[in-house]
């Protein structure tokens, strides 16, 4: 990858900083920032902290290009970008990445903290020490690995998407389709899934459900599941205290036995089944959510459209 001096014809770069009094001043073309690749379409910026501390760089690009960025403090991309792949790279400070568009986008970042409106296409996350905040994400094979980082993903809809985390607290709003989490030393929450999901945790985790297939929950700690009122799915309960709320229970078939409680039809087949192990307890308690979103059962079990994306979206939006 080369410096290109023929890139002015097609893209602007602006500093603002303290340096020049917050005026618009633009970077020479010899100064080792802005770098492109013709052949690959894709352009790579760099921002040394020596050169540019406290600077704000906008980079103003038509068309579908290759992102290739690091930088740490003030990295800001307000804007709409597409191409093949998207990697960003943050160490220290806070950046923002308004709505990427890729076949993969890789993140990485090291005592950072990255707030993302919309990612589109396979995400391969990286974080050590750092807090991650998605808004919107969508794409058919996410993987992320965090150490010691927090992870906020309001909604996310994914053919599958895999989770390794160390001393992380994780939260996701809303999940679809394949999800597996696999957490030592930090919480995880989900608000509401749809699909399939595997969590295994040695601290609390707090779940709720709307329309699932198979749920496998391992905790060692306490577990609180939400269910909708009237569940068309066997519960298989494993822990020294399990508590079922009179809403839930009410409207199954209930058989206990030593440190093991079953709820559903049981003996139907093709019923979604949830298998729960709590160490300490767990507790099964209607799903409060679910009348606020106005889902029709046959909305729950159809997959995500242009148009339930925007009205989850929106929904996700209005809450406090």
């Amino acid at each position: 990858m080369v410096q290109d001096h023929n890139l002015w014809d097609r893209a602007t770069i602006e500093c603002h900083g303290p340096e020049n009094g917050g005026q618009s001043e633009h970077i020479k073309p010899e100064e080792p920032i802005l770098f492109a690749d013709e052949k690959a379409n894709s352009v790579r910026l760099e921002q040394p902290a020596s050169q540019l501390s406290d600077v704000e760089v906008v980079l103003k690009i038509p068309g579908k290009i290759n992102l290739d960025l690091e930088g740490g403090s003030g990295m800001s991309l307000n804007d709409k970008f597409e191409g093949e792949e998207h990697k960003i790279a943050v160490t220290g400070g806070v950046a923002s990445v308004g709505k990427l568009r890729g076949m993969r986008i890789v993140i990485q970042a090291c005592e950072g903290h990255i707030v993302a409106r919309e990612l589109l296409g396979s995400l391969v996350v990286n974080t050590r020490k750092s807090e991650l905040d998605i808004k919107l994400l969508q794409g058919q094979m996410n993987t992320l690995f965090l150490d010691e980082s927090t992870l906020e993903i309001g909604a996310g809809y994914n053919e599958r998407m895999e989770v390794f985390a160390t001393k992380s607290c994780l939260s996701f709003d809303h999940l679809r389709g394949s999800t597996s989490v696999m957490s030592r030393g930090g919480s995880v929450k989900i608000g509401s899934c749809d699909g399939s999901l595997h969590v295994d945790s040695n601290e609390n985790i707090d779940v709720t459900l709307s329309t699932f297939d198979r749920v496998d929950i391992h905790s060692e700690s306490d577990v609180r599941i939400g269910m909708p009122d009237n569940p068309d799915a066997d519960l298989h309960c494993f822990s020294p205290s399990v508590i079922v709320d009179e809403a839930i229970n009410q409207f199954v078939r209930t058989y206990s036995s030593r440190d093991e409680i079953s709820y559903g039809k049981a003996g139907e087949r093709n019923v979604p089944v949830l298998v729960a192990h709590g160490g300490k307890s767990i507790r099964v308690e209607p799903a409060v959510w679910m009348s606020g979103f106005g889902l029709s059962r046959a909305d729950r079990n159809s997959p995500p459209t242009a148009r339930t994306l925007r009205r989850d979206r929106a929904t996700h939006n209005r809450r406090p």
